[in-house]
């Protein structure tokens, strides 16, 4: 699935203030595309007014038995009026039978708004000629984490007198903007970006902080890469990599955790422990943990092969700076997957990828449970990472596990 990095910039105080004015009536889109909805969640647009609705219902209606082959032509012609208006990071893609998405973040959302209407009216008369809209079929939308997408009426009668009164709104561009975060290229050769995954407590299914879940793409073909493509990489490297999703992860964090205060943050053994000899982290954690009052979740990443004094050792120097450690169980052939001595590592928990389980779910199953009540009979917990969906968390909860993770 590609990952979209485009410009980010929530919405001002002011337009906040404007949007509150205008917006009513918060209803939910009843269908979406996946990829459209899976595209938004990931640039964590979960404030009003980047993101537009337009419905074109009435015009499916108007051209009846004409409409699904006329379909693609109508999204075709509203792509191309949006790209004579605006240029990138804007943009627009049909999003499900009769209807479009605009995502707009470099004007303010009176701005956004007339444009939405403009292309509406355009569109409409370019199919069935002479005719102004009793009603505006367009919304403000927001987008969570976990790409739930809920949207406001806008009240033309509101916005049209602003328009009015301000005959440059289309070249208006919001005048505060958050910086943008950026994916990082590591040495010309790999694109590093950082998805926030939900955290959640299974038993009650509530979201209780966010994973930093590295994006990890290979130029210049773009072939995403897992944390076990990289094994054979030079440590500084794998540093570089890590360390740039952990940035990014924490930027995104403070911009869009909302109230919640807890990270898990993913390192591989040996990053971690380079990082660690050379004093690098354990500073960064302290800040973060005493000076943003954020708790800390650390898993360590491919630590079988290492001496279990080893990695005791790591667990033992980062605990004091951390509010947990998560060891993360290897995963493959479910006949090679073992029961981990809990007690040797000292781990609070076990990370599970959640993602074979659904390659081979009996066998899997059957391992999670052994592994779950070995766990807790050494008063440890089992979290699954990988989920597919919010669904799947019931099943984490009857299989044992304390917490889960489900992927953006």
């Amino acid at each position: 699935m590609p990952v979209e990095l485009l410009k980010l910039s929530p919405t001002t105080d002011t337009d906040l203030f404007v949007e509150e004015e205008i917006a009513s009536d918060a209803v939910n889109i009843e269908y979406v595309d996946a990829k459209v909805a899976m595209r938004l969640g990931r640039q964590n647009l979960n404030q009003y007014g980047q993101v537009f609705y337009i419905d074109f219902t009435l015009l499916s209606k108007k051209l009846g038995e004409k409409w699904p082959h006329k379909r693609e032509a109508v999204f075709e012609y509203i792509n191309q009026t949006f790209s004579k208006k605006f240029q990138a990071p804007n943009w627009c893609m049909a999003a499900n039978e009769c209807g479009a998405i605009l995502y707009i973040p470099t004007l303010s959302l009176i701005g956004s708004a007339a444009a939405c209407k403009e292309i509406y009216i355009q569109t409409m008369q370019h199919f069935i000629g002479a005719f102004w809209p009793e009603n505006m079929p367009v919304a403000a939308v927001s987008v969570d984490l976990v790409a739930r997408i809920q949207m406001k009426k806008l009240n033309y009668s509101k916005i049209n007198k602003k328009i009015a009164n301000n005959d440059n709104y289309l070249n208006e561009e919001k005048k505060e903007e958050a910086p943008s975060i950026n994916e990082v290229t590591i040495d010309n050769r790999f694109i590093v970006d950082s998805s926030l995954e939900p955290f959640y407590q299974t038993k009650n299914q509530k979201v209780i902080g966010y994973r930093f879940a590295p994006r990890i793409f290979e130029l210049p073909h773009g072939k995403q890469l897992l944390f076990k493509d990289m094994v054979n990489l030079p440590t500084n490297t794998r540093e570089q990599i890590e360390y740039a999703n952990f940035e990014i992860g924490f930027q995104k964090f403070l911009r869009f955790g909302g109230d919640l205060n807890l990270i898990y943050i993913p390192f591989s053994f040996a990053v971690l422990n380079a990082m660690v000899t050379r004093g690098k982290i354990i500073p960064v954690l302290n800040h973060i943990r005493e000076s943003e009052n954020i708790n800390i979740i650390l898993e360590i990443m491919e630590y079988e092969n290492y001496p279990v004094s080893k990695v005791y050792e790591l667990v033992s120097t980062i605990r004091p700076s951390v509010k947990a450690v998560f060891g993360a169980i290897l995963t493959g052939p479910v006949d090679k997957l073992i029961v981990p001595n809990m007690p040797q590592y000292r781990f609070d928990a076990f990370s599970f990828d959640g993602q074979i389980l659904a390659r081979n779910p009996d066998s899997h199953i059957k391992y999670l449970k052994i592994l779950t009540t070995v766990v807790k009979n050494n008063r440890g917990m089992v979290v699954v990472r990988g989920l597919d969906n919010v669904s799947q968390i019931e099943i984490a909860d009857k299989l044992g596990a304390v917490f889960s993770c489900v992927r953006t």
